[in-house]
């Protein structure tokens, strides 16, 4: 099901789960980027998050958001399949809801 509404496997992130990206390829521009994506454990979905790359995103200062950035984007998308995109934007911000 997954496969077929677009989402793609990425990686596993240990104590979160393997992340699952909408419509997400290597070449694209991150303002095109599906913000939602999905966690899944042993096979059920766990979890779900946003994720803001686009060039227009506020900035959440908060502590409930993640700022990932750098080699460490590489933990959450299969070997090879980081969007090129997505270094170039500096800070993140992303969301978990468990």
């Amino acid at each position: 099901q997954l496969n077929s509404d677009g989402f793609k496997r990425g990686a596993c992130f240990v104590q979160m789960g393997v992340h699952y990206w909408r419509d997400m390829e290597v070449d694209m521009d991150c303002n095109d980027m599906y913000p939602i994506f999905l966690l899944y454990n042993k096979g059920k979905l766990s979890a779900w998050g946003i994720a803001l790359a686009h060039d227009d995103r506020p900035y959440l200062g908060s502590k409930k958001w993640e700022h990932p950035g750098g080699s460490v984007l590489n933990a959450f998308f299969a070997k090879g399949e980081t969007p090129t995109c997505l270094p170039k934007q500096g800070t993140l911000s992303t969301q978990h809801v468990y």
